[in-house]
């Protein structure tokens, strides 16, 4: 019976939830003359950087950081100048999150079905004038297949951030939902996004700053695809199950090895209860 049990237990355990390793990207650059910045950092862990820059006579600063990691990439930088002209300050700050996923339905379904994305976009832009060229930010996205977008300061934005309003003081928190695109059931297709930022100061006293942190992730209620009834989509790397975005720390999903423990204790409770009811009953029972 226990060698029965053991192994059982190994073959659940050994059991692979195959999915392709994540790649995370980050990079952040710096004022011109000011020192270099960092490069781009390639990594299958969650990955993080932060930069300052002092450099000049006037003053020149920069703050750079670039996150990415399980269904969130986030992105800020801010640029401080007591200088006039086109020198001025600038930073930047770039970070990309990419894997598969794979679209399962019911079998004799369409070869191909349309497919758009959710994502939650929220952060913050300001500056210090509203001269036109002497600050500013600029903003990118990069959601692959699903489009891109951009967005500065002083120009309306297009494609996917249109929606994002420019100017000065500006907060964001919305639900950008992509274009809807044909995709193949079954096959591996890559999901990627990525998010660019970069601010400018180039006036005395002035600064930019643009700040999506860690924000550019995906809705936590609703589907985070949207497909026709009857398909889903995991992406395990992303932290998305049945189609459902759980965040790092929130419950309800349970890991692979809990999953497959949960199994062999569920059978190794049926089977001790089979046994019992094969044993002669004691006669006072």
């Amino acid at each position: 019976m226990n060698n029965c049990l053991l192994t059982l237990g190994s073959a659940l355990l050994s059991i692979s939830f195959v999915q392709a390793t994540p790649i995370y990207t980050a990079s952040l650059g710096s004022p011109t003359g000011c020192g270099s910045g960092i490069p781009q950092s390639v990594s299958s862990t969650p990955i993080a950087l932060t930069g300052n820059w002092t450099c000049g006579t006037p003053t020149r600063l920069a703050e750079g950081t670039a996150v990415a990691g399980p269904g969130a990439v986030g992105a800020y930088a801010k640029a401080s100048s007591n200088e006039l002209g086109a020198g001025g300050s600038s930073a930047a700050a770039f970070a990309e999150m990419q894997t598969t996923f794979v679209i399962k339905g019911p079998t004799g379904g369409p070869a191909t079905i349309p497919v758009s994305l959710n994502l939650h976009f929220s952060g913050f832009t300001g500056n210090s004038s509203v001269v036109p060229d002497t600050t500013g930010w600029t903003m990118s996205l990069n959601a692959r297949q699903f489009g891109q977008g951009a967005v500065r300061s002083n120009l309306a934005g297009t494609g996917l951030l249109a929606t994002i309003p420019s100017g000065n003081g500006i907060l964001v928190d919305t639900i950008i939902t992509t274009p809807t695109v044909m995709f193949a059931v079954g096959p591996t297709h890559i999901l990627e996004l990525g998010l660019g930022v970069s601010a400018v100061a180039r006036s005395l006293t002035a600064f930019s700053e643009i700040d999506f942190s860690n924000t550019l992730t995906f809705p936590t209620s609703g589907p985070v695809f949207n497909l026709p009834a009857g398909y889903t989509i995991d992406v395990p790397d992303f932290n998305i199950f049945d189609n459902q975005f759980i965040p790092d720390g929130a419950t309800g999903v349970p890991e692979p090895s809990s999953m497959a423990l949960s199994g062999v204790a569920l059978i190794a409770v049926w089977l001790l209860r089979r046994k019992r009811r094969s044993l002669p009953r004691h006669p006072f029972e």
